[in-house]
């Protein structure tokens, strides 16, 4: 019998061999009819690899569909990331997964995947646009922006083929799936465009700062003097802040060493402000109505007024709009870092201080690339961190009036200690 149930499951399982492959897997199927059509199903693609001279190097190995890959994918490596990186993969992969149903078919073995799906699959994900949603009066949902731009070539490769190598890899090296014809990846990798740096010009610093809403704008400020990244930002704990040693401690992965930042005067006048605002987290944002939120699975109400963790989605709406109010177009929000690090490039003129500041694991590319300078061959003589970066970490360009208000206030001319030497050569 080629399809069976066990005692212990309520779903089907098929069991065949197919010109001396065995096939075995659960399936989805709760009956015997939909297991005996999926078992069909199966098969039928099993003959077609055939025909088309694809074999397979165990002759009792079990097949892997695309969809068992995906989640355990999802399941090893993906749901371990830091940051929003779990839930960007994982809606990634939720959309490799359809588009495979859709073209291809559900039950395909991950190894039935060949160069010319993968192109198919590249062309047709470079033609969607960037999921940008607006509200419709007379809809309750969301609706999708008609005028939203089509994603980049780096987005294609970024969320399509190089997870999917990442898959492809992770099953022949770890889930030992056997591969007939290894894809060529790098013919399906698009040229992407070369990183942009972005600046603010005079005047746009303040206007930027004068439209942002004021339970939004520590967020960007903190962003601004310390170079971090929106996500680490947004998912700040009190936690992480030691104010009797006055240092932040910056999340880093397992296995790496930890960072922590020094709080000066700057820094002590965003955060102090808003302490008692959330027993947990550093930034919140005022609620402007009374709704109902689903995250996760999990509902929330949503009273006005009240203070509540900032979200990614709702960060960046709110940093859309202020752009928008203050008249800013080519400036996107990851610029405040590429900022801070060509600021403090220029005062310093050594790349690897920039490197250890932003936290970056090697200075090429990526360090070099978002201030647009090239490394130096050799490094030069290291300085001190003191000495070298941290002075300069505190020194904002452009501080808004709401924060030197907001220093005036917090510091009331109490200064922190500051132990770093009056000039970089000192």
């Amino acid at each position: 019998m080629s399809v069976y149930r066990d005692k212990n499951s309520k779903f089907f399982t098929y069991d065949f061999w197919c010109k001396g492959t065995r096939y075995k897997d659960i399936t989805s199927a709760t009956t015997k009819a939909d297991a005996l059509a999926i078992e069909k199903d199966v098969r039928a693609t099993a003959l077609a690899q055939f025909k088309l001279g694809i074999r397979r190097h165990d002759s009792v190995g079990v097949a892997m569909r695309f969809t068992e890959a995906t989640a355990r994918y999802n399941h090893e490596v993906a749901q371990h990331l830091a940051g929003q990186g779990p839930d960007i993969v994982f809606r990634d992969l939720e959309r490799l997964e359809d588009w495979v149903e859709a073209n291809i078919g559900g039950h395909t073995a991950l190894n039935a995947i060949t160069d010319d799906h993968i192109a198919k699959l590249v062309s047709w994900r470079r033609g969607q646009p960037v999921t940008r949603l607006r509200r419709v009066k007379g809809k309750k949902e969301l609706q999708q922006d008609p005028k939203a731009p089509l994603v980049k070539p780096a987005t294609v490769n970024r969320s399509t083929t190089e997870l999917l190598k990442k898959i492809f890899i992770r099953g022949r090296d770890t889930w030992k799936v056997p591969f007939q014809d290894w894809p060529k990846w790098k013919t399906h990798m698009l040229k992407a465009d070369s990183e942009i740096i972005n600046d603010l010009q005079d005047g746009q610093g303040d206007a930027l700062m004068e439209a942002t809403r004021d339970d939004y704008a520590p967020a960007i400020e903190f962003e601004h003097v310390t170079g971090w990244r929106q996500g680490a930002v947004i998912a700040l704990e009190w936690d992480q802040v030691n104010w009797g040693r006055k240092t932040i401690r910056f999340p880093t992965k397992p296995g790496k060493k930890e960072r922590t930042i020094e709080i000066n005067a700057e820094l002590h006048a965003i955060l102090w402000p808003l302490v008692g605002h959330h027993p947990t987290r550093a930034f919140t944002y005022v609620a402007q109505r009374t709704r109902k939120v689903t995250r996760k699975g999990a509902s929330e109400r949503i009273v006005k007024g009240q203070r509540y963790p900032l979200t990614a989605s709702g960060f960046k709406t709110a940093w859309r709009r202020s752009k928008s109010k203050a008249g800013i177009k080519k400036f996107r929000n990851h610029d405040l870092r590429h900022a801070f690090g060509t600021a403090l490039y220029d005062e310093t003129g050594d790349i690897y201080a920039v490197q250890d500041a932003m936290g970056h694991a090697d200075v090429k590319p990526r360090c070099a690339t978002c201030i647009g300078v090239k490394p130096r061959s050799t490094p030069p003589l290291r300085r001190s961190p003191r000495i070298g970066y941290a002075r300069f970490m505190w020194k904002s360009p452009r501080r808004s009036p709401r924060q030197r208000q907001r220093k005036s206030k917090s510091c009331s001319g109490a200064r922190l200690v500051d132990t770093m030497p009056s000039a970089l050569g000192d």
